[in-house]
């Protein structure tokens, strides 16, 4: 058996990161002290979620290199806290054989994708 445990997001804007999480995710980060600065823990849709800042990790990379998407229940009202939240839109909602597509930017810039299987 193979389960996810946990995933690591290294933030720069950690402060913009933890609002738009929990603004949008309902993650409920909350911050600890751990190996000499301040880390958040909280869900991401039922795993641990752990924001650490880029400068502890030290790590180099300018884009994501992995994509997460989620299947949402409503399209529009993800996309209105997306923009609440300090996220963004990356264009307009593209219809497939799924349903409904639109991918976002957190405010570290990474891509997140939504799909609204009901449309």
């Amino acid at each position: 058996m193979m389960k996810l445990k946990k995933i690591v997001i290294a933030s720069v804007e950690t402060e913009k990161m933890v609002r738009f999480y929990n603004g949008v995710f309902a993650s409920g980060l909350e911050p600890f002290e751990a190996f000499g600065t301040v880390l958040y823990r909280g869900q991401l849709a039922g795993i641990e979620l752990l924001l650490c800042p880029n400068e502890f990790l030290g790590i180099k990379a300018e884009k994501n290199r992995q994509q997460l998407s989620f299947v949402v229940d409503d399209l529009e009202a993800v996309l209105e806290n997306v923009q609440r939240y300090g996220g963004e839109k990356v264009g307009e909602i593209q219809q497939n054989a799924e349903g409904g597509v639109c991918g976002v930017k957190d405010p570290d810039g990474n891509t997140i994708e939504f799909v609204d299987l009901s449309n």
